[in-house]
């Protein structure tokens, strides 16, 4: 990186005597200039004259000051020029690519197409005597390929190049084109509206103010004494469910507070899961008791609970939903991910297969936004990638990572990246290249490390709307977002109390809730409590 610098050498700084003594003072005259300004010891002792004096390590210190400040003002712009130019690039490059393999394929099909017609050449002057004179004597006629199977050749290699040359004008490629005019208009939107000098912007912390995101306590007084394992709100975002070891407590979340209407205490051990809907008030549970349950509400504060689903033999860790929310994924402490088909109308699981690749339990799932890849991490320090064929998900890849530790918290933010956080490291990116994740250390976000034990509680929360990534390590909750450059940044942190601290947020976004407490001890705490925040872009 660049640093500020003086361009004349200490050597070079001295009195107009040439005293080769330190300077002490500087005159602060006009009529003067350069080295007559600076006086030394010796200089000190003969000057007379009525003119301001200050002294030369606090000039010098001011100047520095100042010049820091220009720095670190036009380092900013110009790093903000360089990642839109870096995106404009690289949405370049890849427009680029995609032309020269569509032009590709086109010259493909002519080729494939020559070679059709040489291959009906050859056919043409090669015969077998025997066959002719069969041929000639039962007065048959020879087999060869007529005018109208020529011509009828021809128009199917015809309508193929036409199709695809219609595929180079079309809709997905406009897009792209208009993709690019945007990225170039954000450049000229950059130039002409920033000035690399103004003093509004001298603030050492620019970053956060360029991020422009604020966080707020709205309410802390809902206590709860016993174990949140898990919360989450409804389509609405006016009923939000969480754990109190066994029970599941349904809430009214309303004027940015919570006020419990009921509880539900079908579950025999701690209730570890809740993935509410997004379609109806139904939501699933997943629990230590080996069970998984689906809930419909029927009235306000009437819940149905279906049966227990247990296919599982230890405690259950995480549960994820497709788009359809018609297939439900669920794993946990048996090493084993197990594929439901779900129906929320009939409040009803059918098992459906298996996944067995992990030799130690299993603490986090995701699915990538076209559903056709799963990802899953565990104690095993295992990333491993399933990729569906059909209706069938089989096993794909296992990602390498360099840190060789196990990994609790795993998420796919699109189709070819996913953000996987260590237990004792900080979030590493992977990304898709040649078919293969590979992870890219240039995007890795460095957390605060501390003694603490991280736990698998709290998973990674995204809002793609809000530019929004939320992930809890150990005693922190880490707010981030995601750069111009698709680097990752933290744009403001707040600490927990307890390493097991447990959360989410609303689906607009707006909110964080989340239960901490200071000191746990035989299922109960007396100070725990809901914590309440407002997350804001100014």
């Amino acid at each position: 990186m660049i640093k500020y610098q003086i361009l004349e050498n200490e050597h070079q700084i001295k009195c107009s005597k040439n005293h080769n003594q330190p300077i002490q003072m500087v005159l602060f005259d006009e009529q003067l200039s350069n080295a007559d300004r600076l006086l030394c010891n010796e200089c000190m002792n003969h000057f007379e004259g009525n003119v301001k004096i200050v002294g030369f390590q606090k000039v010098l210190s001011t100047i520095e000051n100042d010049q820091k400040r220009k720095f670190e003002s036009v380092e900013i712009q110009i790093m903000e020029s360089k990642q839109i130019l870096q995106v404009f690039g690289t949405k370049a490059q890849n427009l680029k690519t995609k032309i020269l393999s569509q032009f590709d394929q086109l010259l493909g099909i002519v080729q494939q197409w020559q070679n059709q017609l040489d291959q009906v050449l050859r056919s043409t002057f090669t015969y077998s005597f025997f066959e002719e004179l069969d041929n000639l004597i039962k007065n048959k006629e020879s087999k060869f390929i007529t005018h109208d199977n020529l011509i009828k050749n021809n128009q199917s290699f015809q309508q193929k190049m036409v199709s695809f040359i219609d595929q180079l004008m079309n809709q997905q490629l406009q897009n792209e084109v208009q993709d690019l005019k945007r990225a170039f208009k954000v450049i000229e939107k950059q130039e002409s509206t920033k000035n690399y000098f103004s003093k509004e912007e001298h603030n050492p912390n620019i970053i956060n103010q360029i991020q422009n995101f604020e966080i707020k306590l709205i309410d802390d007084s809902m206590l709860q004494p016993g174990y949140c394992r898990a919360i989450s709100f409804n389509n609405s975002d006016q009923i939000m469910i969480s754990t109190c070891n066994s029970e599941i407590r349904v809430f009214r979340f309303e004027n940015s507070k919570i006020k419990e209407l009921c509880k539900l205490e079908d579950h025999s051990l701690s209730v570890n899961v809740l993935i509410f809907s997004k379609f109806s008030n139904s939501f699933i549970s997943g629990s230590a008791d080996c069970s998984i349950r689906c809930w419909q509400q029927q009235e306000q504060n009437q819940w149905i609970s279906s049966k227990p689903y247990i296919e599982h033999s230890k405690p259950i860790y995480c549960i994820i939903l497709n788009q359809k929310e018609n297939l439900l994924f669920s794993a946990g402490n048996d090493k084993i991910i197990m594929i439901w088909e779900l129906s929320f109308i009939k409040n009803v699981l059918k098992y459906k297969a298996q996944l067995n690749m992990h030799q130690e339990e299993i603490y986090g799932l995701s699915l990538n936004d076209s559903e056709t890849l799963l990802v899953s991490c565990g104690k095993d320090k295992r990333i491993i990638i399933w990729k569906k064929e059909g209706d069938d998900w089989i096993f794909n890849h296992i990602v390498n990572q360099s840190i060789n530790e196990f990994g609790q918290r795993i998420k796919f933010l699109r189709d070819d990246l996913f953000l996987w956080v260590a237990a004792n490291s900080g979030v590493s990116v992977f990304e898709l290249q040649n078919g293969v994740f590979q992870e890219n250390k240039d995007k890795e976000v460095e957390l605060c490390l501390n003694v603490n034990a991280d736990c698998y509680l709290f998973p990674i929360l995204c809002n793609p709307n809000k530019n929004l990534i939320i992930i809890r390590h150990k005693c922190c909750i880490y707010i981030i977002k995601e750069t111009l450059d698709h680097k990752f940044q933290i744009v403001r942190t707040i600490e927990c109390l307890w390493n097991k601290s447990l959360g989410t947020i609303t689906n607009d976004g707006q909110f964080l809730v989340f239960w901490d407490c200071a000191k746990f001890e035989k299922n109960e705490s007396s100070n725990g409590r809901y914590y309440i925040y407002r997350l804001q872009d100014n």
